[in-house]
């Protein structure tokens, strides 16, 4: 991923492979190497549905859902389904 300016308010994105879009879904920015807790997850939203997936977003920044400041975070995504809750790390969002 691109840096993002720390000035900046923007979507951060994640494609998830089999997502309706009907699920809850979260995303959580941890440094590199460390597992989310259940304080880091922050309700995002989905785009529109394909027939493979859904990207699922979430507004950061300082007039976004979630403001994680300047540094390397590694990004996490919970997609919480009536019987699965699938947790994958999606790679590194640098700030700047």
């Amino acid at each position: 991923m691109e840096p993002i300016s720390h000035l900046s308010t923007v979507h951060v994105k994640s494609f998830v492979t089999g997502a309706s879009g009907g699920e809850l879904v979260q995303f959580a920015f941890t440094t590199p190497g460390v597992e989310p807790g259940d304080d880091d997850w922050h309700t995002a939203e989905w785009e529109t549905p394909t027939v493979t997936g859904c990207t699922a977003r979430l507004l950061v920044g300082p007039d976004g859902g979630y403001e994680p400041g300047e540094g390397t975070w590694d990004l996490w995504v919970k997609a919480t389904g009536l019987v699965e809750a699938p947790v994958f790390n999606t790679g590194q969002v640098p700030i700047t």
